[in-house]
This record gives C-alpha cells, sequence and structure tokens, in this order.
C-alpha cells in the first residue's frame, strides 16, 4: 500500500509506502515497521497465485489514523519483484533505499 491514491505511470505518484505511525521499513526494523509492510508474494512460473491477505494494522474505516480511506486516499502496487522485507533479514542492504528495493510497479490500484 502507497500513501496516495493516485497511479500514474511510473507510478511514484502513489508517494512512498502508507505509514501513518511513522515507522522504519521492514518487518525485522528493531522501532516497528511500516503499516503496510508485509511478506513479499512468491507467483509460480504459471503466473497464477490465489492469496488471502490480512493486514491487522491498517482498516478500511474512515475517520481511523491507520485508514487507507484518508483524504488522499492510497493505492495497492504490486512490483515486478522482491522488496527488501525478509523475515530473516537482520538489516537492509547497503543498496536498498528507506522505502525498500523492489522495482518496477505492474498492477496499481486507486482507492
Amino acid at each position: 500500500m502507497h500513501a496516495v491514491g493516485k497511479c500514474e505511470a511510473p507510478f511514484n505518484s502513489a508517494g512512498s509506502h502508507f505509514n501513518p505511525t511513522n515507522k522504519k521499513h521492514g518487518t525485522t526494523a528493531a522501532e516497528g515497521y511500516h503499516a503496510v509492510d508485509m511478506p513479499n508474494l512468491h507467483v509460480p512460473q504459471s503466473g497464477d497465485l490465489t492469496i488471502e491477505v490480512v493486514n491487522a494494522n491498517i482498516t478500511l474505516e474512515k475517520g481511523r489514523p491507520n485508514s487507507v480511506f484518508d483524504a488522499d486516499g492510497s493505492s495497492l502496487v504490486i512490483h515486478s519483484t522482491s522488496d527488501t522485507i525478509r523475515p530473516t533479514r537482520l538489516a537492509m542492504p547497503a543498496d536498498a533505499s528507506p522505502a525498500g528495493s523492489s522495482n518496477k510497479s505492474l498492477t496499481p490500484s486507486g482507492a
């Protein structure tokens, strides 16, 4: 999830990760992680993936501080490569940005 409900190629318009509590990037961040830092999806060679994702750190309820339906909306962006979020990672690689190192966005969806 990204902070702005606008998805225009190359999708920078979606802003940074939705991060209402101003935490660090990565599920192993000692100070806590972005509300939307979730495990990477691994799509099989067939390209078919069925998955249900539940994230208790965000809500669809308007007016809540962690609602993705805030004044400027939010965007669901699916990247073509893995992010630097890995459950076994202890430190972010030196070449990774604070918002992760996934690259090209494949599917944006504004809310």
